[in-house]
């Protein structure tokens, strides 16, 4: 998985980044090991309609 957007509350991340870089590159690496494919959603066939549920 990749990071396409990012929204920091507070200047959370900036301060992450200046006082733990150690967490973020933690972060960093916990993001990119996880993989799309196996946690993406699947379909199911409801009554009236097909919705999204997550695996």
């Amino acid at each position: 998985m990749r990071i396409v957007e990012q929204y920091s509350h507070l200047n959370g991340r900036e301060h992450i980044l200046v006082h733990k870089p150690q967490i973020w590159q933690e972060i960093l690496a916990v993001i990119q090991n996880i993989d799309a494919e196996k946690s993406s959603y699947k379909s199911v066939e409801g009554k009236d309609n097909e919705r999204k549920t997550p695996l």
